[in-house]
């Protein structure tokens, strides 16, 4: 489970120009439980974008 939801944010972070914010939106969480996930799961948003 956790795997798919990891996979989920990224996936969202992913899409260009999108923002944690957008992503928590599109997600249907907070912006501050997608934060706490990215540190959960270990996702940076700048490795997303490289």
């Amino acid at each position: 489970m956790q795997a798919i939801e990891r996979d989920e944010i990224v996936r969202c972070l992913a899409e260009p120009g999108v923002t944690v914010g957008a992503a928590a939106a599109r997600l249907g969480r907070g912006r501050a439980t997608i934060y706490r996930k990215m540190a959960q799961y270990g996702i940076t948003a700048r490795r997303l974008r490289s």
